[in-house]
């Protein structure tokens, strides 16, 4: 038996991180802890440049991201029966749990979680490959904005399967419309 293998899923921008880069990680830097009463910590009056809001690039929030950037607050682990293999995808709670395209799952899972105090912010699932390999496009529909879902005869199965799982009615019946 072979331990099970972990990748992370994330965009990590490519470049390995330089030592100092890993040190200033390591070292928290709260500069809001830091403030001494009547202290502003932004100040947009001296700081105005003049140029728009509409200027600054809009970050779209996603799974994909840096953990850490988009401020991912929960784990998903999950583990490929077959291949033994283990993704793990950096997610956040409120869109697991909220809005349209929520997970009925989720939204008991910490709802009960959070009443009780038990949790430490991570679900791990074991599935067959079908479902483990259809759960980057499940997360690309939770995260659009628009509801977009690539549904191919290759993940069809995989994306059922998990829309019954996590309890989303809607995907079910868009992937079954496709079946």
């Amino acid at each position: 038996n072979n331990p099970p293998q972990e990748s992370s899923f994330h965009n990590s921008g490519g470049a390995a991180a330089s030592p100092q880069e890993q040190q200033q990680k390591q070292q928290p830097q709260d500069s809001i802890s830091q403030l001494a009463e009547g202290d502003v910590l932004f100040n947009y009056d001296e700081d105005f440049d003049g140029g728009s809001i509409e200027d600054e690039p809009e970050e779209e929030l996603t799974w994909r991201s840096d953990p850490e950037k988009s401020m991912s607050d929960w784990t998903i682990r999950v583990m490929n029966r077959v291949t033994r293999q283990k993704q793990v995808y950096y997610v956040h709670r409120n869109v697991l749990a909220v809005g349209k395209r929520k997970s009925e799952y989720f939204v008991r899972f910490f709802r009960s979680h959070d009443r009780v105090g038990k949790s430490n912010n991570v679900t791990e699932v074991h599935f067959e490959s079908v479902a483990a390999s259809a759960m980057p496009f499940l997360l690309d529909y939770m995260y659009s904005s628009e509801g977009k879902l690539e549904i191919a005869t290759i993940n069809a199965v995989g994306l059922r399967y998990l829309a019954q799982y996590f309890g989303m009615r809607g995907l079910h019946k868009r992937v079954m419309s496709f079946i």
